[in-house]
Parts: structure tokens; C-alpha cells; sequence
């Protein structure tokens, strides 16, 4: 199966690979984003539930929005929320 990259702006028609390339991973990372409301924290059930459309390894990119600051979590993993830009 042939996996596109959708651009930014548009939703994926199927889950698709985290891009290895670092600008469309930013694309894709920043259109993730937009599934989570600022100032609301979320179980690590719904990140997961919010990703799975959008990402066929859904949890590479969990971890990958917070790696790149676009999610922070709990120590423990139990909450997360969107980051707040400096």
C-alpha cells in the first residue's frame, strides 16, 4: 500500500507514516496539534484515539509532540495538554 503525504491543511485520507523528512514531520506534527484544545488535558487513551486517524504509529508520534514541544505530559504519562509557546 502507497502512502501519501498529505499537505499541510489537509487531513490524510488514511492514516499515514511519520515523514522522515523534518519539514513535512513539522507539517504533520503542527496539523496534530490542531486535534487538541489548548488549556484541556487529555488521558493518554484520548491523545492515542486523537492520533490513530492521522498516524499509522500513532504512539512514535505522541511521543514525537513531545519531543518537538508541541505537547508537555505528567512525569508519570497519566495527563497531557498542548504546550504553551514562549
Amino acid at each position: 500500500m502507497d502512502i501519501k503525504f498529505a499537505p499541510a491543511g489537509t487531513a490524510p485520507e488514511a492514516p499515514e507514516r511519520t515523514s522522515r523528512n523534518s519539514a513535512k514531520r513539522r507539517i504533520q506534527l503542527e496539523r496534530a496539534e490542531a486535534q487538541f484544545a489548548p488549556g484541556m488535558r487529555y488521558t493518554e487513551r484520548e491523545v492515542n484515539e486523537l492520533l490513530k486517524p492521522l498516524f499509522i504509529d500513532h504512539v512514535f508520534a505522541r511521543r514525537a509532540l513531545i519531543e518537538r514541544g508541541f505537547l508537555d505530559r505528567t512525569p508519570n504519562g497519566s495527563e497531557y495538554w498542548v504546550r504553551e509557546q514562549d
